[in-house]
């Protein structure tokens, strides 16, 4: 059987995936999944595997979307003798060998996992906001000058008197046309 402790968000499952066919032969999508029934934070699950074998596993993580693996080199490691247990701890443990718990013996206190160090993301200023150039007032706009009528043209009296302006002759009419009958033809004079 395998109990692991993990916190885990709403969910979120867990399944041992590993080197066996059982375990999913390492694709976490067919891999042994384990419950958590009133036991929270301990995930727990029991599965036959073949006795006398050393067979390498690690926990993983399912989520909405995608799988978080142990976050370490290596896979754990379970020597398999009769009825054995695996307890372990998510994320702590690389490269242990578990020997195994017997069911009929007290299993030892799992080490609490420690509160992950959250690392903050550095801090960039934000380059300095440069203050505009100071706007300049417009120059004022001068009044236009007060609006002059023009001085009223006087007559201007000229010493040379002025020169009687002949008298022309209307042009002489031209001649009239007159229409003479004669006989059978109609002939005009000028």
């Amino acid at each position: 059987s395998f109990q692991v402790e993990s916190q885990t968000a709403w969910g979120e499952s867990i399944v041992v995936v590993g080197g066996h066919e059982k375990l999913g032969s390492w694709n976490p999508e067919t891999a042994f999944a384990l419950k958590c029934e009133g036991t929270y934070p301990k995930w727990f699950g029991s599965i036959s595997l073949p006795t006398d074998s050393e067979i390498e596993y690690k926990y993983v993580v399912k989520y909405n979307g995608g799988n978080r693996w142990e976050p370490f080199k290596g896979n754990r490691k379970l020597k398999t003798s009769g009825d054995i247990a695996a307890e372990d701890v998510f994320g702590l443990g690389p490269g242990d060998v578990h020997e195994g718990v017997k069911k009929s013996e007290p299993a030892a206190e799992p080490v609490k996992t420690p509160e992950p160090v959250k690392v903050a993301e550095p801090v960039v200023a934000p380059e300095p906001v440069k203050s505009p150039e100071p706007v300049k007032a417009p120059e004022p706009v001068k009044a236009p000058e007060p609006f002059k009528a023009p001085e009223p043209v006087k007559p201007v009296s000229s010493p040379v008197p002025a020169e009687p302006v002949p008298e022309v002759a209307p042009p002489a009419a031209e001649p009239t046309k007159k229409a003479t009958k004669k006989k059978g033809t109609t002939t005009a004079s000028a």
